[in-house]
């Protein structure tokens, strides 16, 4: 497996990296929304999903509500797994 610096993929496709304010070592408090949805992984040669497509869909729209809400209270990140 090779480990590529997003720094450096970002800046070879013309893109500025993120300034992240969750990653400055500061005193700030900040919250962070995270999803790992549930379900069975299938895979096969067009990609890796998960199995049960109306049960992620519907996990995500809920995370992308919950996002739009948590937005207006300044979370700093959004992570899925």
């Amino acid at each position: 497996m090779q480990i590529y610096s997003i720094t450096q993929l970002l800046s070879d496709a013309g893109i500025a990296p993120p300034a992240l304010r969750v990653l400055n070592p500061n005193y700030e408090n900040y919250s962070v929304l995270l999803i790992q949805p549930q379900g069975e992984i299938e895979a096969d040669a067009s990609g890796v999903r998960n199995a049960d497509q109306e049960l992620a869909r519907n996990q995500y729209l809920a995370f992308l509500v919950a996002l739009e809400v948590n937005n207006a209270r300044n979370s700093r990140a959004a992570v899925t797994l």
